[in-house]
């Protein structure tokens, strides 16, 4: 008689995960509960809470995994290229992952889940995404590309631009004609308005 074989740990955190992210898509927040999300993955209510601690766990790992990938995406900007160079390319990878990972994104920037908030854990992975733009902006200021204000203040104006145009895109009201070039010009523009004044070209 042959022996059935155990699913692992790892793969049903994965079934979970992922019925989650297709509920999310498909059905919207309200239809992620412990029921839904275990009837989607096709495994045990209990499931869900003896890998995730119910509902909130999950959320909180779509969240972790959506930051981690998103910083990762961020550092793939060459350091090697000229910073102002390599801070467009990280918004340009920024675009991408949002549009390759809609779920995710809703989760970390779009939706509010009842009663969630984010764990110790997951707001180190949104602070660590964070940083990986400013380390790129403080990098364009000692380069001499960027004014010398404060870092945090330029990079939240890179993330603002960056964040509200691809979440128009994701909502569907991008209305440009080649809207990836008409982002990447958004880019360019903000960093040669952000340029020292000295190097203002009137």
């Amino acid at each position: 008689m042959a022996t059935r074989q155990r699913t692992s740990s790892s793969e049903v955190r994965k079934k979970i995960l992922d019925a989650a992210l297709e509920l999310l898509t498909t059905e919207g927040p309200d239809s992620v509960t412990v029921r839904g999300i275990a009837k989607r993955a096709n495994v045990a209510a209990m499931g869900v809470y003896n890998h995730f601690e119910g509902k909130n766990g999950v959320i909180d790992a779509i969240w972790t995994q959506g930051f981690d990938r998103l910083r990762e995406a961020m550092e793939k900007a060459n350091v090697e290229q000229e910073p102002l160079t390599a801070l467009e390319m990280a918004g340009a990878n920024y675009r991408e992952f949002a549009l390759e990972h809609v779920a995710h994104y809703q989760i970390m920037f779009m939706l509010r889940i009842k009663d969630y908030a984010p764990t110790i854990e997951a707001a180190r992975a949104a602070a660590l995404a964070h940083n990986s733009l400013v380390v790129l902006v403080e990098r364009a200021q000692q380069a001499g590309f960027l004014d010398m204000q404060n870092s945090y203040d330029l990079a939240q104006q890179f993330w603002s631009i960056t964040h509200g145009y691809v979440s128009l895109e994701i909502l569907q009201m991008n209305f440009a004609a080649n809207p990836q070039k008409a982002y990447l010009s958004a880019i360019h523009a903000l960093g040669l308005g952000l340029a020292p004044a000295n190097q203002l070209k009137l």
